[in-house]
C-alpha cells in the first residue's frame, strides 16, 4: 500500500508539472540516447588510462526522434573547424561549435516560443527568423534555423506551438518547492535556467570549505534520506561565504535559492546557490533534551526505543542510519 501511495504521489507531482507547462521538452541531458539513437554513445576527453571518445560526434546531418511531432536537426561541424558537434559525456550534453541547429514543428503548425537551457555563458546562436533574446526565441514559424557562431552548450530545449504557453517555474520563499517537487521539475526538464526556492532538511554534509566559502550537502523532505537533492557548492545566508564549521548541520531545515539541474545522473541545485533561511532552534532543543537523558530521539522530538532509518539524536549528537 505504501508503494502504491508513493507511486500515486510521484504521478501526481509529474502531472502537476506537466499541466502547468503546456509545451514540448527536448531533455537532451537525460534523453540523448533516445533522441539520437544512431550515435554510438557519447564523446569525452582522455582521462587516466581511458582514451578519448568520439562516439557522440555528429558526422552527418542528424535529425532527432520527434517529441510531440517536433524535431531537432544537428549538422556536423563546418569544414576547417577543429571541434566536432557532439553529445558530450557530461552536462550540458549537446555541444556545438559551428554549423546549424534546426527546429521543425509538425506540418501545418508554427512555433511561437523556444527556450534553451544550458551553460550560463557558452551560448552563441543567431537566426534570421523571429527574435532571439538571450536564450529565448519568439516569433511565428514552422522551421527555425539557428546558426552556431562558436561554443554553445545546451541541456534542454522547450518549444511552445501556437496557442501554447511556456509558464515559468519561478516561485517565492513562501511557495518553495519540496524536494520531491524539485526532482519532478528536473525530470520534466522545464525552465531549468530559472532560479527557484527549494525547502528541505539537511540529511548529509559532504564538504564545507572555509577556503572557498561554499558547501556541498544533501537535502530531503524528511529524515529518511529518500528522494534526495544535492546542493553543490552553495553559499550561506544571503549568498555570504561560509566562514566556519557548524554554520549548517545535519537536521537543519533550510530554504535554498538556485537553479535545478541533473548532472551525470544526480539531481542537484547548481553551484552558486544561496541559503535563504535556516531553522536550527527545534533541533537544538531536541539535542539538549537528548544530552540530558541519553535516550534516542528523532527530529520530531519523539523518543524511540532503538535507532531507526534516518537521523537519530543521541546525547546531543546526530547520527544517520541509512
Amino acid at each position: 500500500m505504501i508503494k502504491n501511495l508513493r507511486y500515486f504521489i510521484s504521478c501526481a507531482l509529474l502531472s502537476l508539472v506537466a499541466g502547468v507547462n503546456a509545451q514540448s521538452v527536448f531533455n537532451i541531458d537525460a534523453d540523448y540516447a533516445t533522441l539520437f539513437p544512431t550515435l554510438k554513445g557519447v564523446s569525452s576527453s582522455a582521462s587516466g588510462d581511458k582514451p578519448a571518445s568520439s562516439d557522440g560526434d555528429f558526422t552527418e546531418i542528424t535529425t532527432s526522434a520527434p517529441v510531440d511531432g517536433i524535431t531537432l536537426t544537428v549538422s556536423p561541424k563546418e569544414e576547417g573547424q577543429s571541434n566536432a558537434n557532439r553529445i558530450w559525456s557530461s552536462s550540458p550534453r549537446l555541444r556545438m561549435y559551428s554549423g546549424t541547429l534546426t527546429i521543425t514543428a509538425p506540418a501545418g503548425k508554427n512555433m511561437q516560443k523556444i527556450e534553451f537551457s544550458g551553460h550560463e555563458k557558452n551560448f552563441n546562436l543567431s537566426t534570421e527568423t523571429g527574435t532571439l533574446t538571450g536564450k529565448t526565441w519568439e516569433g511565428n514559424a514552422n522551421t527555425i534555423v539557428f546558426k552556431v557562431a562558436k561554443n554553445t552548450q545546451i541541456s534542454t530545449i522547450t518549444v511552445a506551438l501556437e496557442g501554447e504557453e511556456i509558464k515559468s517555474i519561478e516561485n517565492t520563499p513562501e511557495t518553495a518547492y519540496t524536494v520531491a517537487e524539485a526532482n519532478a521539475i528536473i525530470a520534466k526538464g522545464v525552465g531549468l535556467d530559472t532560479e527557484v526556492y527549494v525547502k528541505g532538511i539537511i540529511y548529509a554534509i559532504s564538504e564545507l570549505s572555509t577556503q572557498y566559502g561554499n558547501a556541498t550537502y544533501t537535502i530531503c523532505d524528511d529524515a529518511t534520506g529518500e528522494n534526495p537533492l544535492k546542493v553543490y557548492r552553495g553559499y550561506y545566508l544571503n549568498g555570504d561565504k561560509f566562514t566556519a564549521e557548524g554554520q549548517i548541520n545535519v537536521g537543519d531545515a533550510v530554504i535554498v535559492y538556485g537553479k535545478l539541474m541533473n548532472y551525470n545522473g544526480t539531481n542537484q541545485i547548481a553551484q552558486g546557490s544561496k541559503i535563504y533561511s535556516i531553522t536550527t532552534g527545534i533541533n537544538d532543543v531536541i539535542a539538549d533534551k537528548a544530552a540530558k537523558d541519553g535516550a534516542i530521539y528523532n527530529l520530531a522530538g519523539q523518543r524511540m526505543e532503538k535507532m531507526q532509518k534516518g537521523i537519530n539524536i543521541i546525547n546531543g549528537k546526530k547520527y544517520v542510519v541509512k
